[in-house]
């Protein structure tokens, strides 16, 4: 007499993984959760319209989002200048997003970056440039000091791990 059939035993492994993956994808992570989530305070307004040889840019003001409270950072209302350029000869429906850096102290920008511009004409699509990513510097009130990238990046990641709040981490 045989033993057990081998066969079916060796669809087990493949089974659960398929099913844990599953169970991952159902739940979600700590960014689809906070992407999910809405927030009432996205809103953009045309500041500048600007017609140059073969394109015309936009000049944006930006409001993407509400991170955290005010008594957790100074500023919980993330602005942001964008800039699209939407050159005449532009085709299809794809364009390129440049997420930049940048310090909120800046004024908006006077004309489109030219480097953006020349992609734009030569790709012949719309090229957006969104500064101020991330919205900088931020002060926590415990953090005794302005921080900026790796600097917000280690204190809320840190904040994260004392807290157990997943929607720290930036």
């Amino acid at each position: 007499m045989k033993g057990p059939d081998m066969k079916s035993h060796s669809y087990f492994p493949i089974l659960a993984v398929l099913v844990l993956a599953a169970v991952q994808l159902a739940s979600g992570t700590p960014l689809d959760d906070y992407i999910a989530k809405p927030d009432e305070s996205y809103t953009y307004s045309i500041i500048k319209t600007a017609k140059g040889l073969g394109y015309t840019a936009y000049i944006l003001e930006m409001t993407s989002q509400s991170w955290r409270r005010k008594d957790e950072v100074d500023r919980p209302l993330w602005k942001h200048w964008l800039t699209i350029v939407r050159p005449a000869n532009a085709a299809g429906d794809k364009a390129l997003l440049w997420i930049n850096g940048g310090s909120n102290k800046r004024s908006a920008p006077d004309s489109a970056d030219k480097m953006l511009v020349g992609i734009a004409l030569s790709a012949g699509s719309v090229v957006a440039d969104l500064k101020m990513v991330p919205n900088q510097p931020l002060m926590f009130p415990d953090g005794g000091r302005p921080r900026s990238e790796d600097g917000i990046i280690a204190y809320t990641f840190s904040k994260c791990v004392a807290t157990g709040d997943k929607s720290w981490p930036l």
